[in-house]
């Protein structure tokens, strides 16, 4: 059974207030506050509640507040947490209308304009906080009463003008009325116009500010204007009972009673349960955050049908929760099966007026609870539940503190890009429509602010917000949300994720039977993510009437261009024809040495013309073949030759010594007189049958055990992929492909394989060559080569940037590219270095899964993207997004990467567990379809497209928060200094994970600091540069720790980076070098005296490279910086600038920049071009950064 304190602090929540008055239990609340469920919770537990009442009133608790006490008249007026927040908002951006309240009613009949100015003057006059200003007096601001005010009204006549004159004007009106900002030191924080419209109806347009109003005052002010009206229209006297106390009396009240050892209580609190708060959400964004939040977004709507919502009420009811626990649970659920996090926060608004001195007062009372739900400890909808009301509850009694004191005493990392703590918000409200009478004239509320208005862009203060309002047998849900970083269909995915998951909870909840619901086991989704092939071109080499094996692709080219020129390195080359002699005859030969069928080859060779000859030989006579690099450590050598097994091995005479330690082991020399000399008049029998389901080849690749794993592929796969290529890519029989990948690896093939069997030419290039981008650049030229099939983004990275802006390279028409993570900026740049019609292909595709299993062509447009996405499966391949259970994840949710299809490897050679831990069979469309689990994250975006985000296991938590390194290399890799970088996470016993960053600068040091000849110290303010651009991008927890500068980047044989070589550097900790510690300049002098000022802290202790927050700096203090540096220096900065440049060192170079006209203006933050007209009059409104 619910308690008598539960109830009642779900009903403060709700904006209702109860109380014993003579023994009778008596409440106030906001209009279409008191919903008949609260009303019915109440009933049924009166006297539990008037009892609970009177044990707490007789014994003082924190609960039982003192008494609000008029100010002393001489004081200066100290804001209100809550208007201290607004304030430094109004600091940070000039002439925001961010939060303005607009509003609007019609009043019907004659206008008694004299008792409506009179009505309206009145309202000023008793409610002080309605005409306070702020101003800043020394160090502080504080309120000032404005006794002396002009009444903000004004009356326009419409009634002569046409109807759709009449609408124009109105709507311009409307516009203005609600757009103009308020300027907080002078202005009335209200402002009202009457239109007259015909001769007996009027519309009222009014907009009030937030800092002195809220959705309760909304209700206040509406009905005291009402009764001002009819007495003053009436001939009668004011009606309404002096106010004994105002919202300036509140403010100075808060700042008394919240110290000491209440205050201390509250904060014990909230440290201990914001602990370690994750940065931000982990919901996947559709576009980068900008740097400054434009406050601006959409909304969509959904409503419940009567069914669910009485399904829903029942199950608050039997488990004894409110509306608000129920679904603010299942919330947090649903964004946590979304983003792939146990740790879910969100903020909710509470109407903050905890003291019954407050009900019948206009002001700001509005408070910001952050509610933190953690779901790692059980999986059990009705345990989370039940350990979220416990959270909420204990979020209720300590909701004293201000969010604004809150963010001060936890001091986040500052980021203007995003609010701190919160980012989305959860909100039950009513959306009755407020109205009111009069004795005389029908007045009535139209679009009056409640709730949110229609109007095509809104302003918000939440990234996400979801708005649940009660209506009489439906439950409305808004989705608010920021889309400038979420896209329409992104949202639309979201709520039906939200309404699938409830209903589904719901059902379970029914069920007597059922005494646990998993909700991880619960689907998202109404259907299983199928990427259909879609578009790509025919299927013909997939056709096993026509072709059956990689052999037969090739011989058909034979036929029809036997002389043309098949594969060449340096003065060496091969006809098509030649190619197939050498092949079949290097088949005879490994024949007669006793090769047998599916038997599988060691291939350890160094590039030559003969590589292909030997692997379209091992596949005439149904062998595969595994290949080991010939600089491949010897232990290594010798695990692998162990680990495949194999009996037989080609490879040169000079390494024969590095095979002799086994025995049983068969060798063949390809550089020996019996391969030189071999009888092209040989032929092979045509004994053996082609078949396409035989391996044709092992590829092994690390293991996480440290073992090495060996993927058998299959012809079939081969042949697929192959076909790939065709349909894409408009293969021509002129075109010159580059050869670069290495035989050990899977790319070869695609490369070596792929430009033979559809005619092309294959271009090889010497080992010392193919790695080298100095060398190959002029080989680009020279060779004229047309394409490149396999390059990593590292190393295409290097050919860009050594081939500048001024070498086109005007044959190269196309690049596929894979590996590795793919950004837009980087094919920009491939772009304009080489040509801009060259065809840019981002591939994606494990091993397991023979080379590609999607692709995507890189589009201009899609610069706005961090990263190039992967795209949609190619023929003969599907992909699924799971989640941990196998179940579909909707449409732009985080989920697993599961592939199905003709690529799939058959396993891994000789490791019969871990194939089948690997590839893993699950119900799709009722029947078992095999798939490989690949650990690679990715979610859909718009038209079926894939966006890779990441490998589960490469996210690292950084102080609590999770990072994906690769965002964070986005960044380096924008900057002018760097031109490669690698990042890798350490451990520290002291610090914990800590982020180092390997760095190859773009210039020598020499070239980007002539003037010093000390390396070290170059290195050291090169590293400088790159921290203090880095800290204008992330928050402090993503900074690289260490900055290493390097040479040159280890690689492994495939291209890739050698991570291991990287962790053997020894790491200096130049990321937190600073090039002075003292100011040297005029203006590093004057900030260190401000800041030791106000800070408080001696001049000694203040380096130029602290950071302002980290040593006890807070949104308060930088306004006063922001006033000192004013008076000191003669030069007005934005508040925002403190939060852009926090250290003294970069501070300084910004109002030196200033000064000397360097910097031509300052960043401003965005103007708000349109208002959400009704948002801010809900009937609880809430409020943040």
């Amino acid at each position: 059974m619910i308690s008598a304190k539960d109830i009642l602090s779900h009903a403060i929540q709700q904006g209702v207030v109860l109380s014993l008055e003579n023994g009778q239990l008596k409440y106030k609340a906001e209009k279409g506050k008191f919903t008949d469920e609260l009303k019915e919770l109440i009933k049924v537990n009166k006297q539990e509640i008037i009892s609970y009442i009177s044990k707490i009133e007789d014994k003082p608790t924190l609960n039982v507040l003192p008494p609000i006490k008029p100010r002393d008249s001489n004081q200066n007026l100290p804001l209100s947490y809550a208007q201290q927040r607004l304030w430094f908002i109004s600091q940070l951006g000039n002439d925001s209308v961010q939060y303005n309240m607009p509003g609007q009613f019609f009043l019907q009949g004659e206008l008694n304009l004299m008792a409506f100015e009179r009505a309206f003057r009145t309202l000023l006059e008793r409610h002080e906080v309605l005409r306070t200003n702020l101003k800043v007096i020394g160090d502080d601001t504080f309120q000032v009463i404005n006794n002396d005010f002009q009444l903000p009204f004004k009356h326009y006549d419409l009634s002569d003008l046409s109807n759709s004159e009449k609408s124009r004007r109105i709507s311009e009106l409307n516009e203005l009325q609600a757009n103009t900002p308020f300027d907080l030191t002078r202005d009335v924080m209200i402002r009202m116009q009457v239109l007259n419209l015909t001769l007996d109806s009027h519309l009222v347009l009014y907009t009030m500010h937030h800092i002195a109003s809220d959705g309760w005052s909304l209700g206040i002010f509406n009905k005291e204007f009402a009764q001002l009206y009819d007495a003053f229209a009436s001939g009668e006297v004011n009606p309404l009972p002096e106010l004994k106390i105002q919202y300036a009396d509140y403010a100075v009240w808060q700042r008394n009673w919240l110290k000491d050892e209440q205050l201390e209580t509250q904060l014990k609190y909230w440290r201990n349960q914001l602990a370690d708060l994750p940065f931000t959400h982990q919901i996947p964004l559709d576009y980068p955050r900008p740097v400054q939040q434009s406050f601006l977004g959409r909304r969509k709507h959904s409503l419940l049908d009567q069914e669910t919502t009485k399904s829903i009420y029942q199950a608050c009811q039997e488990n004894q929760v409110t509306l608000f626990m129920f679904l603010q649970t299942v919330f947090a659920v649903v964004l946590s099966r979304w983003s792939d996090s146990n740790d879910i926060v969100m903020g909710t608004p509470m109407s903050g007026r905890t003291h019954k001195d407050t009900e019948d007062m206009i002001g700001f009372f509005i408070n910001t609870l952050v509610l933190r739900t953690e779901l790692d400890k059980t999986n059990d909808f009705k345990q989370i539940l039940k350990n979220n009301k416990e959270m909420i509850l204990d979020a209720y009694a300590h909701q004293y503190i201000p969010f604004e004191m809150l963010v001060d005493e936890l001091n986040p990392d500052r980021d203007l890009s995003i609010n701190p703590l919160i980012q989305i918000s959860f909100v039950v409200q009513n959306n009755e429509t407020v109205s009111f009478e009069l004795k005389e004239k029908d007045l009535s509320s139209v679009g009056e602010s409640r709730g949110i208005s229609n109007q095509e862009r809104i302003s918000i203060k939440y990234e996400l917000a979801l708005y649940v309002d009660e209506r009489a047998d439906k439950i409305a849900l808004t989705w608010v949300y920021d889309d400038s970083i979420f896209e329409e269909t992104t949202v639309k995915s979201l709520m039906l994720s939200f309404e699938i998951l409830l209903k589904d909870i719901l059902k379970c909840l029914c069920d007597a039977e059922q005494t646990e619901i998993d909700v991880t086991n619960l689907p998202l989704s109404e259907k299983l993510l199928e990427f259909e092939d879609n578009d790509l071109g025919s299927n013909h080499l997939n056709n096993a009437s026509k072709v059956n094996t990689i052999v037969d692709l090739f011989d058909a080219q034979v036929s029809k261009r036997p002389n043309a020129i098949a594969v060449s390195l340096d003065n060496q080359q091969l006809s098509f024809f030649g190619l197939q002699r050498r092949s079949n005859v290097i088949a005879q030969y490994l024949h007669e040495r006793g090769v047998k069928e599916d038997q599988i080859i060691g291939i350890c060779v160094e590039r030559s013309i003969d590589n292909l000859a030997l692997i379209f030989a091992i596949w005439r006579i149904g062998a595969a073949y595994v290949a080991f690099d010939t600089k491949l450590p010897q232990k290594r050598k010798e695990q692998l030759i162990l680990e495949s097994d194999i009996a037989f091995l080609i490879t040169h005479e000079n390494l024969k010594e590095q095979f002799i330690y086994h025995n049983e082991l068969s060798l063949s020399f390809i550089d020996s007189d019996e391969f030189k000399y071999l009888s092209e008049e040989w032929d092979l029998k045509k004994a053996i049958s082609l078949n396409p389901e035989r391996l044709a080849y092992v590829v092994y690749t690390s293991g996480s055990t440290g073992k090495p794993k060996g993927v058998m592929t299959k012809i079939s796969s081969v042949v697929n992929y192959l076909s790939y290529l065709s349909n894409n890519f408009e293969i021509k029989t002129h075109d010159r492909i580059l050869q670069l990948a290495s035989l050990p690896f899977d790319a070869s093939v695609r490369d070596l394989i792929g430009p033979v069997v559809n005619g092309a030419q294959t271009i090889l290039v010497a080992d010392k060559e193919h790695k080298d981008a100095n060398l190959l650049i002029n080989k680009l030229t020279k060779l004229s080569i047309t394409a490149i099939f396999s390059i990593v983004p590292s190393f295409l990275k290097s050919l860009t940037y050594l081939n500048g802006v001024k070498n086109p390279i005007d044959k190269l028409r196309l690049i596929l590219i894979s590996g590795e993570n793919l950004t837009s900026d980087l094919c920009l740049k491939a772009k304009q270095s080489f040509n801009p019609k060259i065809e840019l292909v981002n591939q994606y595709g494990p091993t397991e899964c023979t080379m590609t299993t999607t692709f995507h062509r890189f589009e201009e447009h899609e610069v706005k993207h961090n990263n190039v996405f992967i795209g949609k499966p190619i023929d003969g391949m599907k992909v699924f997004l799971l989640d941990k259970n196998y179940h579909p994840v909707p449409d732009g949710a985080v989920g697993e990467i599961f592939i199905s299809g003709i690529g799939l490897a058959a396993g891994y050679l000789n490791n019969e567990s871990l194939t089948n831990n690997s590839f893993i069979n699950i119900d799709v469309s009722k029947s078992k379809t095999r798939l490989y689990r690949t650990g690679d994250l990715a979610r859909k975006r718009d038209n079926n497209v894939l966006e890779f985000l990441g490998r589960a296991d490469h996210q690292v938590k950084i102080r609590g928060n999770r990072v994906e390194l690769e965002e964070i290399k986005n960044v380096i890799m924008k900057s002018d200094l760097v031109r490669e970088s690698e990042l890798l996470v350490i451990e520290d016993d002291s610090a914990g994970s800590q982020i180092v960053a390997y760095i190859i600068f773009t210039k020598s040091l020499e070239e980007n600091h002539e003037a010093s000849k000390d390396s070290n110290e170059q290195a050291v303010r090169l590293i400088s540069d790159l921290k203090n651009y880095l800290q204008n991008l992330l928050p402090d927890y993503m900074l690289p720790s260490y900055i290493v500068n390097i040479n040159e980047m280890p690689l492994l044989a495939n291209g890739k980076v050698n991570r291991k070589r990287l962790m053997e550097l020894e790491v200096v900790n130049h990321a937190n070098s600073k090039p002075e510690d003292s100011p040297s300049t005029e203006t590093e002098k004057q900030l260190l005296g401000i800041w030791s000022a106000v800070l408080k802290i001696s001049a000694e202790k203040i380096g130029i490279n602290d950071s302002f927050f980290d040593i006890g700096g807070h949104s308060l203090l930088a306004i006063i910086v922001v006033g000192q540096i004013k008076a000191e220096l003669d030069l007005t900065i934005e508040l925002a600038s403190i939060f852009e440049h926090q250290t003294i060192f970069k501070l300084a170079s910004y109002i030196d920049g200033l000064q000397s006209g360097k910097i031509d203006d300052l960043r401003r933050i965005e103007r708000l071009d349109t208002i959400d007209k009704d948002s801010a009059g809900q009937d609880i409104e809430e409020f943040d950064l």
